[in-house]
This record gives C-alpha cells, structure tokens and sequence, in this order.
C-alpha cells in the first residue's frame, strides 16, 4: 500500500474485505504493518503494572487489524483476540489496547491468566492487555522467537494478508486483482506467497553454506 492509500483504505477496507472474502478459495483477509514472515520494526522498552524494580523487556511491535490470527492460523492462549465489534479496539491518542505473545509475559514473569487486563505501555501508549497468542516465528527460524506486541495503529498498514483454502489458481488471483483495481487503482497489485518470502529469506543462508563448504574444501586440499 502506498502511504497516500492507508487513510482511504479505512472507508473502504469493509467493502474491499468482503468482496474478496466472497472469492471461491479464500478464507479470510486481514492487514498488517510488517509480514508476519518478517516483522522487522525496533522494540522498545516496555513498563506494565506490577512491574518490579530493575525488571526490564524489550518489546517488537506490529500494528495488525481485525482477524489477523485467524488469517495467518495462530491460536489464542488467554484472553480474546482484537474484535471488529468493539471500537475502543483500536489505538487513540496515546491509548491502546495489547495482545502479547507468549515470550513477552514469560519475559514479564507472568502466566496469561495474570497477564490479561494487566496495563501495559509500548512507546508511550498505555492500555490493557486483551489477549495472549501462542508464540510463532516472525522472523528466521534461527532467531529466537522475541517479545512481541500486538496492537491496532491505524494508518501505518502496508500489507495486505490473504488466506487461501487450497494451492492458489491463476483463475484466483486474477479475480483477487480484479477487485484490488476496483477499489485501489492507484496501488500496483504486487503479490507474494508467504511459502515463497520464506524461501528468500533463506535464500542468503543457504548461499553462505555452500560458501563454507567451499572454503572447507579448499583448506583441507591446501593442507593436503
């Protein structure tokens, strides 16, 4: 999405949404700030009631929008998840409301159940935390999974998240793109599968390997 398209795509996001929903093959449709592939924003240092002296974590952050979890296949632990039903939902002014992931409340020295409705504050936004979600990789699988917090920030959106039943046909796409245009001509259709962003990320990994394979075989015909 193209900076000039997040704040229009608010009035027209129910529309859009359901449409595409309406798509022989797909299932669901959410939007997110990072790819939950790669979620590559900083983390800031986290305060949250009951917080002990001396006790410090480190929280990632991605804005994420309703249905999310449900697109990308993440259950609930505790808690509830973000709802289209109720408004407050979404972050004001310097208040928000948080679904954390596992690592943060085991950062946090906190089971779910004590975690929930606790206030929690992240870059100076303040409000409760709603839910816990299982941990998951948003980044290699070599990286340990990190705290991470999730919140509604409108208007920083850049990607588009869709769920697909089955392998994905041409006949899918062409009508995903269909409706893209409909309501976002000026924003190119620019696509992905999630199954392919893992595999370039690991592209560079596997590059570096062969590398060290091949200097380890060059050392041992040099000492030879």
């Amino acid at each position: 999405l193209y900076d000039e398209s997040r704040e229009k795509l608010f009035n027209i996001y129910n529309q859009l949404t359901q449409e595409l929903k309406g798509i022989n093959g797909i299932s669901n449709v959410s939007i997110s700030c990072s790819s939950p592939s790669l979620v590559n924003t900083s983390a800031g240092l986290a305060n949250w009631e009951g917080q002990k002296a001396g006790e410090e974590v480190y929280v990632q952050w991605n804005s994420i929008f309703f249905n999310y979890f449900e697109t990308i296949g993440v259950k609930m632990v505790q808690g509830r998840d973000f709802s289209e039903f109720n408004e407050n939902d979404i972050s004001k002014d310097n208040r928000s409301k948080y679904i954390l992931n596992e690592s943060a409340i085991k950062s946090m020295g906190l089971t779910a159940r004590e975690a929930i409705n606790r206030n929690f504050t992240l870059y100076d936004k303040t409000g409760p935390i709603v839910g816990i979600v299982k941990d998951f990789h948003f980044k290699t699988l070599n990286d340990p999974i990190k705290p991470m917090a999730f919140s509604i920030i409108p208007y920083i959106y850049r990607e588009f998240l869709i769920r697909s039943t089955s392998a994905v046909s041409p006949e899918v796409v062409e009508k995903v793109e269909s409706v893209w245009k409909k309501y976002l001509p000026e924003d190119p259709f620019d696509y992905a599968y999630l199954s392919d962003s893992y595999q370039n990320i690991y592209q560079s990994e596997k590059r570096l390997l062969n590398y060290n394979r091949l200097l380890a075989a060059l050392i041992i015909v040099v000492s030879s």
